[in-house]
């Protein structure tokens, strides 16, 4: 059946071919020619010469040769941006380099404006300035210039800013967003702006060809814009519709696209091939309403029409899937062939390989093609197991004719085959980057596919209709809306059902192989007894190699199990720990940060790491007190973990977040309990908590305006795992220390220690310091922050201790394991 499936189709063999070269090319890090390559890449064609007789030798020869091809390709593409004068200056993190160059594309995201920098030369203050040539991603917060006016596009500037390497995850599980911006924009480094007295102007921008298209560009997606704003007057629905249309969810607020995730239809806010087709169909009617009727002439208009409108939605891998398939769909009819569905989209991945080579590790390509596969490869085998073939019907016994005749029936079923093709090819790349499932999506997608595609259809419509008449274009707006809001509320239904969707735990390499290798085996069946005998011998052998413990899943606290695993999240300016037993609880110290766009440093640390472990409950969470970048996490945490109790000590503030907390511990009937010194807490066996401060007299219920001076009651506790201990301060100061000096003395001797205010002066006296006498100091701190922690003095004096001094901005996350006899320290990477 495969070989059916490859036969007169060499674009699946190329594309996979070129797929796997990429792949080798990234795992092995070859990030320079090879010399071998390009020579066996110039012998190839007297090989193919040679072996003309022999069909099998040269297929060999054509695949080796075109993943060789995807080998080169790779190289040349990271070498242009990774390892070049540029990463090896921004290796040094320099804290004040001037840069000088030229602006070639502004971004704009929520939180910043972000400019893709031509440079001339990097310098430091006062130091010499170097000529380099590259690229550099800079970043400026949109709250340091509301009213002043930017640059162009174009324009010269003398920018002083920080420079900093494109770094790769700093936490276990964390997705490398940072990573993926340098893939997309070919960047060597990147640095941060801080406000707009930090660049100068040098010369504006001289207009090019380039340019004025750009310009274009951005006008004609601003007009359509401006043209949903005029027809759709409700925020939410237009900017759902802005959304479908364009690929624009700026307007979207976060709880929104939250319900579309968790629903497993967060497809539907893609630009991708729905679109696009759209676009072609609307250009193609125009075009016979006009007059235009030859065939060639209607084809070619069409093809241009849907260039045109990717480049306004953006040259995202989706949209690029789109385009090409829709292209070479086209070009098929011009040519007058018959189009083949599998062979165009093999074709559209190879064009897009050769030319984004990286776009194969991108998760909205993986997606994008795993889904498209599915409806085509898939749905069709469940077409056929539904009895939904005509072959079949004909065969059928009486009964399920009189069903299938039944025209609702049969399209449900369509339908449900359809969505379960495309859930089964994206579960494994969903489960690999977002560590969930959905099982409502199934159900969900069969009403929502169809409306959003009335909804995005209508869309397309306003933009002519508002155009022509403004009163029109709200009366459709006005109906386009009430769609939008039933289809948003279906949404929201879907993503609140119990167990709408679940946390799954990231899956190796070997899971993801034997899931496919699975699919393919069950998809080769040619009887439906044949069918679900090769899906329970699936089953078993799965359930025999899970029984023998085969690696199913990346799992970092896995590879310690037995033992207690303290991890140091890297969150910035704030402190976020997991305290995970030896029986396999989970505990939380403190939960992070909120970063100046408003959204909790949890929900890209905490939040999938628990996640990706699959362990989605927390006993409970101790919130040392009520500060912004300890607390501030929590509520995310919340809304999408099982949290059993809040531990505090008893600290209340008057601000938004704390409110949110105060609001989410109710509505989950999450245990409150306020802790003081002497209390006594058993986490697991052998394994316990006490608390060393605050004392009763020094906590205060009253609320403070903007939690100021709260260090007086400060969470500290320590806990004590056999022969080993680690010693929780929070942000404890002088005078609370003192304290515990005189209350607690050699007791505060402990194996590790979390530092104090992450490192301030203020905290870790000399006397303190040689009482906890720790073999580990941890000191979590943001890099580059404001405060200046952690104060070099005070890490020195950690250091001349004897400690070992780990900090979270410099290591990333720092994982801790110990045997109950000695702790170490664990490489997670």
């Amino acid at each position: 059946m495969l070989k059916d499936l490859l036969r007169g189709r060499p674009a699946v063999i190329a594309s996979l071919a070129l797929a796997m070269g990429i792949g080798c090319s990234v795992l092995f890090s070859s990030l320079f020619v090879s010399w071998y390559i390009v020579v066996l890449l110039l012998l190839s064609p007297i090989a193919f010469i040679l072996t003309r007789n022999f069909p099998a030798i040269r297929l060999v020869l054509f695949v080796v040769c075109v993943a060789l091809l995807g080998e080169l390709l790779t190289s040349l593409d990271l070498s242009g941006y990774r390892n070049t004068q540029i990463t090896k200056i921004a290796s040094a993190k320099i804290s004040k380099a001037v840069v000088t160059g030229t602006i070639d594309e502004i971004l704009d995201t929520k939180s910043d404006y972000v400019w893709i920098f031509e440079t001339d030369s990097i310098g430091i203050v006062r130091e010499a300035i170097i000529p380099a040539k590259g690229r550099i991603l800079l970043r400026l917060p949109k709250t340091s210039h509301e009213r002043v006016a930017l640059p162009e596009a174009g324009s010269s500037l003398k920018i002083f800013c920080t420079l900093e390497p494109i770094l790769g995850p700093t936490n276990p599980h964390e997705f490398a967003a940072g990573q993926r911006w340098q893939t997309e924009t070919h960047t060597e480094a990147e640095g941060y702006v801080h406000s707009r007295f930090d660049f100068i102007i040098l010369s504006h921008p001289v207009p090019t060809l380039l340019s004025r298209l750009r310009d274009w560009r951005d006008g004609a997606h601003e007009s359509i814009l401006k043209l949903l704003d005029t027809a759709i007057r409700d925020n939410d629905t237009r900017g759902f519709v802005e959304a479908v249309v364009l690929g624009d969810r700026s307007d979207m607020d976060k709880e929104t696209l939250n319900d579309f995730t968790t629903s497993g239809v967060a497809h539907i806010l893609a630009v991708s091939g729905f679109n696009v087709a759209i676009v072609s169909l609307v250009v193609a009617q125009l075009l016979r309403l006009f007059g235009i009727y030859w065939h060639r002439t209607r084809i070619g208009i069409t093809m241009l029409m849907v260039f045109l409108y990717s480049a306004i939605v953006g040259f995202e891998p989706s949209v690029v899937r789109a385009l090409l398939m829709i292209e070479l769909y086209l070009l098929a009819l011009l040519l007058e062939r018959k189009p083949d569905p599998l062979n165009i989209i093999a074709s559209a991945a190879l064009v897009e390989l050769l030319i984004r080579p990286y776009d194969l590790f991108d998760v909205s390509f993986q997606l994008s093609y795993s889904a498209v596969l599915g409806l085509v490869l898939l749905a069709p085998k469940i077409r056929w197991l539904l009895g939904l073939e005509e072959e079949t019907l004909l065969q059928g016994r009486s009964a399920e004719r009189i069903l299938l005749q039944n025209r609702f029936s049969k399209k449900f079923l369509e339908a449900f085959a359809l969505s379960l093709g495309a859930s089964l090819a994206s579960y494994p790349i969903i489960a690999a980057h977002f560590y969930r499932m959905s099982f409502i999506g199934l159900a969900a997608n069969l009403p929502l596919i169809p409306l959003s595609a009335i909804i995005t259809a209508l869309g397309f419509l306003l933009i002519p209709i508002t155009a022509i008449s403004t009163y029109l274009g709200q009366v459709y707006g006005e109906a386009t809306a009430l769609l939008s809001k039933a289809l948003l509320l279906t949404t929201k239904f879907a993503a609140h059902v119990p167990f709408a969707a679940h946390a799954v735990a990231e899956p190796s390499w070997v899971a993801l192989a034997l899931f496919v290798a699975a699919i393919i085996y069950c998809w080769q069946a040619k009887t439906r007894r044949n069918f679900l005998g090769r899906v329970l011998l699936s089953m078993l052998c799965i359930f025999v190699l899970r029984s023998y413990g085969f690696p199913f899943y990346n799992s970092v606290l896995a590879e310690s199990g037995g033992k207690l695993q303290v991890l140091f999240f890297d969150v910035g300016q704030g402190d976020g720990i997991l305290i995970y037993t030896p029986s396999e609880k989970s505990y939380l110290v403190d939960f992070g940060t909120i970063n100046r766009s408003g959204n909790a440093r949890s929900e890209q640390t905490i939040i999938p790491f628990l996640r990706a472990e699959n362990r989605m409950t927390v006993e409970a969470g101790f919130i040392s007190h009520m500060h912004i970048d300890h607390y501030g996490g929590a509520p995310a945490v919340l809304e999408n973990c099982n949290v059993l109790t809040i531990m505090t000590s008893g600290e209340r503030v008057y601000q938004p977040v704390a409110r949110s907390l105060d609001s989410l511990s109710r509505t989950q009937h999450t245990n409150l309990r306020v802790l003081s010194r002497g209390d006594k807490i058993t986490l697991d066996s052998d394994l316990s908590l006490y608390v060393l401060y605050p004392d009763h007299h020094a906590v205060t219920s009253e609320f403070t305006a903007f939690g100021q001076n709260i260090h007086s009651g400060m969470l500290a506790f320590k806990l004590v795992y056999r022969k080993t201990s680690f010693l929780f301060l929070g942000d404890v100061e002088r005078s609370e220390e003192e304290r515990m000096l005189s209350n607690y003395g050699d007791f505060l001797h402990s194996t590790v220690v979390k530092v104090a205010h992450h490192g301030s002066l203020t905290s870790s006296s000399k006397e303190f310091v040689q009482a906890a006498n720790p073999d580990y100091a941890v000191i979590s701190v943001g890099e580059h922050n404001n405060f200046g922690h952690p104060a070099p003095a005070i890490v020195k004096r950690w250091m001349t201790n004897g400690a070992n001094v780990c900090r979270t901005d410099q290591d990333g996350a720092v994982l801790l394991v110990s045997d109950g006899e000695r702790v170490r320290r664990a490489d997670w990477k």
